[in-house]
């Protein structure tokens, strides 16, 4: 029992102890969550060597489990150096999917000798890599990640294999900056490759590939922008084009001195080039690629005796995804900020034109213009032009210095020099250049224009309601023949921007307003549109030809409108339509469609529902009605005396009212109705004028609505064009019948209660 209880004792001792001891000391022990790299304190991972010294590997992130390589930047201007050999043989540029590697690279001692960093990230296949980076204080561990801020980032995809970024030493030594942090996250499914390389020089710079660094904005040993191979300042000292632009002297009441460039511009790694235009009406200048997010200025005398209006237009000569921004400034050379310009192109205008775009844009100075954002001041002006988007762009600069807008287009008007106005050479040029077509068409004949630039669209109009109307229902119809060309300079592929046609049958067109808008996609190349008569309510139709290419772009066009024919039932297979959209028929066949057997017809002893007078009545007459049994059997109801009236449509004379008339007494073989018999009485005397003529009104009024909307209009229309197919002059035999009478009387039999 003894020995028991002291080793109890013993035991509880060490317990105690043990107690105490992960008390005071447990927090600073290597946890397993931590990974062996760092203390676990408060719950938290503080990793111990964070910022690795040379040929150590630190270790960062919420468990310290994402290595940190050092890396050693060189400031020699021939050595771009790869992080790889940073990594002591481990795989530090292969990683796996959501595996995240950083490189950490001391800047204390490199800027020192040093005013600019770069750095290249290479993704290999098409990997997308994200990276981004935190500039770091003497003893901060803090490192970059989606969570936590960061100073910079870029990333690569499949369209985007590498990604390049550079900073000067006033954006990292003036904040006293240690170091700073670079990781790399691949967000892919399978195992994939990198390659990081930085460089450090004294002027600016930019990685461009593997073993290419472009100092001060050159692109090669043939491309020199600056003077010397040192920047001791920071700043490349630029030559030629590329140096800072100098306005030239300007004497008058708007002469000035020289303004100061804003920053930013280019001028400090020679990116920017500036040209000097001649004193000439028209100027250009090709450049070639011009790198994203850089600049061309142009600077050019406004002359206010003669330089009323000056345009200056961009045009892409390759493909591009960029966008080119244009912006006027007077006196010096023009920024992006809203203080930095007089006057700027639409934004997107480059790209957005004409809806899918011909990759140009324009802007203008003009005298005549109440811009409140631009006073039109003779002297130097400057046009900047800066890409903004992530390929390079060659293209094409004009500057056009005229009297008059447009020049008045040529040969279309001519320019009073005083006023800066153009008068129209023809009346049916209109447009304050006369660069608009307004004219007339003629059927049938072609409108022919010349290729010429420098337009957006013309007008046309063309009666055609009295050839329309005098076609059978809507047998005519218009077709619309256009084509266009290029002139001497086809259109590049990638110019997806084509000449297009709209008409309206009711007012001059637009794009929105218009019946029908018709892109035509290939020069050269006839189209059809057709017009029914549905669509031109008015009886002119209107054309309007629009073209949304701009110079140097020139474009012609060749306009034609005809018609088209489509009769009734096709003639029904026994005669051919004419140009009018009439049938003429074959021999034995007649009709508006042809449909009508001339044989057949005259077999017929009468056309069923004519008329014939048979007997007179007290005050009035009855005709007998053709009725059909079958085809070719048709004959008169019988109709010999009063006895068989009820076969007779009875017609009264004036004075006289039908009485006692049946609505349905004689059946038609198609089972239509007319009404027959009754008498013909009296008007009763004594009845007052007032009266006479009130029930006379109402007569006719019951009249029309019975035969406008019952079913004996039917019948009328039926016997009406039973006479016009049969070409008979006279219903019947016998006495020649007024149609009119005879319908109206049988319908007064009919409603001999309210005549």
């Amino acid at each position: 029992m003894i020995g028991i209880s002291r080793g109890r004792y013993h035991f509880e001792y060490i317990a105690i102890f043990a107690l105490i001891f992960v008390v005071l000391f447990g927090d600073s022990l290597a946890d397993p969550t931590c990974n062996d790299h760092g203390d676990l304190i408060d719950g938290k991972c503080v990793c111990t060597t964070a910022k690795p010294e040379a040929q150590t590997i630190g270790y960062v992130g919420d468990h310290c489990s994402i290595p940190v390589y050092y890396h050693a930047a060189s400031s020699d201007a021939a050595a771009i150096l790869d992080v790889l050999p940073s990594c002591y043989g481990a795989p530090c540029t292969t990683l796996t999917q959501q595996q995240e590697v950083c490189f950490y690279v001391a800047l204390s001692s490199l800027l020192q000798t040093s005013a600019h960093f770069g750095l290249l990230l290479s993704a290999k296949d098409g990997a997308a890599l994200d990276l981004k980076g935190l500039f770091s204080s003497e003893g901060s561990s803090v490192y970059p990640t989606s969570s936590n801020s960061y100073n910079f980032a870029t990333s690569t995809s499949s369209s985007k294999s590498r990604a390049a970024l550079s900073f000067d030493k006033e954006e990292v030594g003036s904040k006293s900056y240690s170091g700073v942090y670079m990781c790399v996250t691949y967000v892919g499914e399978t195992n994939t490759t990198f390659e990081l390389r930085t460089a450090a020089l004294g002027c600016p710079f930019e990685l461009k590939d593997e073993s290419t660094v472009s100092v001060c904005s050159s692109s090669g040993p043939s491309d020199v922008r600056q003077e010397g191979s040192m920047c001791p300042t920071g700043v490349c000292s630029c030559t030629g084009q590329w140096n800072r632009p100098q306005s030239p002297t300007y004497e008058g009441q708007w002469s000035r001195p020289q303004s100061p460039t804003y920053e930013g511009l280019g001028f400090d790694e020679c990116s920017a080039a500036s040209l000097q235009l001649p004193n000439d009406p028209t100027s250009t200048h090709h450049v070639d690629h011009q790198a994203p997010g850089t600049w061309s200025f142009f600077n050019f005398t406004v002359d206010e005796s003669v330089d009323r209006y000056t345009v200056a237009t961009v045009t892409a000569t390759d493909t591009t995804s960029s966008d080119l921004e244009m912006y006027f400034k007077y006196w010096q050379a023009p920024g992006r900020h809203v203080t930095q310009f007089d006057r700027r192109s639409d934004p997107g205008d480059f790209r957005r034109r004409s809806n899918s775009a011909d990759l140009s844009s324009s802007l203008n100075l003009d005298k005549s213009c109440d811009c409140s954002t631009m006073l039109y001041r003779p002297g130097v002006w400057f046009l900047g032009v800066f890409v903004n988007g992530a390929d390079p762009v060659s293209y094409d600069m004009k500057l056009t210095k005229t009297s008059c807008p447009n020049d008045c287009s040529g040969e279309r008007g001519t320019c009073n020099k005083d006023t800066g106005e153009c008068t129209c050479a023809k009346d049916i040029f209109s447009g304050k250049d006369c660069s608009i077509t307004k004219d007339k068409l003629e059927l049938g004949t072609p409108y022919s224009s010349a290729p010429r630039t420098g337009f957006t669209g013309d007008q046309f109009e063309l009666a055609v309601g009295d050839i329309l109307s005098a076609a059978p229902g809507n047998s005519l119809s218009l077709s619309i023949e256009v084509s266009f060309s290029s002139g001497s300079k086809p259109l590049p592929a990638w110019v997806t921007s084509r000449p297009g046609i709209f008409f309206s049958g009711a007012t001059n067109p637009s794009w929105e307003n218009s019946a029908q808008h018709v892109t035509l996609p290939e020069a050269d190349t006839k189209y059809t549109i057709h017009v029914e008569a549905s669509q031109v309510p008015s009886g002119t139709l209107y054309i309007a030809f629009y073209n949304p290419l701009s110079q140097p772009y020139e474009i012609g066009y060749s306009l034609t409108v005809t018609t088209s024919a489509h009769c009734i039932n096709g003639c029904s297979g026994h005669g051919t339509c004419n140009e009018a959209g009439k049938c003429v028929c074959v021999d034995g066949f007649t009709g508006v469609d042809c449909a009508v057997d001339v044989e057949q017809l005259q077999k017929q002893s009468c056309i069923e529902g004519s008329l014939k007078q048979a007997i007179s009545v007290s005050g009035g007459k009855g005709y007998a009605v053709c009725v059909c049994t079958a085809p070719e059997q048709c004959a008169y109801s019988s109709v010999a005396d009063d006895s068989n009236i009820g076969q007779a449509v009875v017609v009264c004379d004036a004075g006289f009212e039908i009485k006692g008339a049946v609505g349905d007494a004689i059946k038609l073989s198609d089972g239509r109705a007319v009404s027959g018999g009754g008498k013909c009485i009296k008007v009763k005397k004594g009845t007052s004028g007032g009266m006479v003529f009130f029930y006379c009104v109402l007569s006719i009024a019951l009249f029309c609505g019975m035969v406008i909307g019952g079913k004996y209009g039917l019948e009328w229309y039926q016997l009406k064009r039973a006479a016009q197919v049969g070409g008979y002059s006279d219903i019947g035999t016998g006495e020649s019948t007024n149609l009119w009478d005879a319908f109206t009387g049988s319908r007064r039999a009919q409603n001999n209660d309210s005549w």
